[in-house]
């Protein structure tokens, strides 16, 4: 018989990369994000790149660089972009219709 407390106990030592960790809700996962370290890493990259690339900024050595967002990011910068483009469309209808 499995108990809740051994099924949280073997939950809790499932390794960071499992996909029941990956993809579980909080408290138990991480709802599709990365690992604490893969993000530290992503972000890392990221302030290291915008670093280089300031120094460079005006000259002829301009370069832009790749920056790494996260699943979770990603998903949000997402929907920030539908809501925006939605709110847009329904305000562009209302406009029209001021004109009929």
């Amino acid at each position: 018989m499995l108990s809740s407390r051994l099924l949280l106990s073997l939950i809790y030592r499932l390794p960071e990369e499992s996909e029941f960790k990956t993809y579980a809700a909080p408290p138990f996962g991480r709802d599709g994000d990365w690992p604490e370290l893969k993000r530290m890493a992503a972000h890392t990259a990221n302030e290291i790149s915008a670093y280089r690339a300031s120094k460079y900024a005006g000259t002829e050595h301009e370069y832009s660089y790749t920056v790494f967002y996260t699943p979770l990011e990603q998903r949000e910068m997402v929907e920030e972009s539908e809501a925006e483009f939605d709110f847009q469309e329904s305000e562009f209808d209302k406009l029209l219709g001021a004109f009929d």
